[in-house]
């Protein structure tokens, strides 16, 4: 009889939301090139989240994760009942990007990054940090011990 394994860390696909506690140790996300993945970390309890949203609304897709307008919400509430709860998170978004050449009408990274920022203003919650915008795609892991994120380019790793 084998013990059963510990889940080292949780791996949040595109369009999706998911939640990690000890003794998970990491909340990934890849794949961030328009897309924006938001970490959500609470310091007392050590658990965290990231939603990796690929759009900025909804507009009646019974898929809510994949959207700002319906995923953002639910990343907040699944970490913290009450506003002083919201408050107390730390907020890491990264991704954004303009890929593809996308400049013209879409600017789908763009308009994700609008729609985050937009959120974050009508329920008064600010970043702790950000990795937004630019060419390139990313990797972002979330540490839950300390809160940090690392953030993973081709070229450049950061922690925020």
């Amino acid at each position: 009889m084998t013990a059963a394994r510990a889940i080292d860390t949780v791996v949040v696909g595109v369009g999706d939301l998911k939640f990690g506690r000890p003794p998970v140790r990491s909340v990934v996300t890849h794949a961030l090139g328009s897309c924006v993945g938001v970490f959500a970390w609470d310091p007392g309890s050590r658990r965290g989240a990231c939603l990796h949203f690929m759009l900025p609304r909804a507009d009646g897709d019974a898929e809510p994760h994949r959207y700002a307008d319906t995923g953002l919400p639910r990343l907040i509430r699944g970490l913290a009942p009450d506003r002083p709860a919201a408050r107390r998170l730390r907020l890491v978004a990264c991704g954004g990007a303009t890929v593809n050449g996308d400049t013209g009408l879409f600017r789908i990274g763009e308009r994700n990054i609008e729609a985050l920022r937009h959120f974050l203003r009508e329920v008064g919650l600010v970043l702790a940090a950000q990795d937004l915008g630019g060419f390139a795609p990313r990797t972002a892991r979330l540490d839950l011990a300390t809160g940090q994120v690392t953030v993973g380019t081709g070229l450049r790793t950061s922690v925020l």
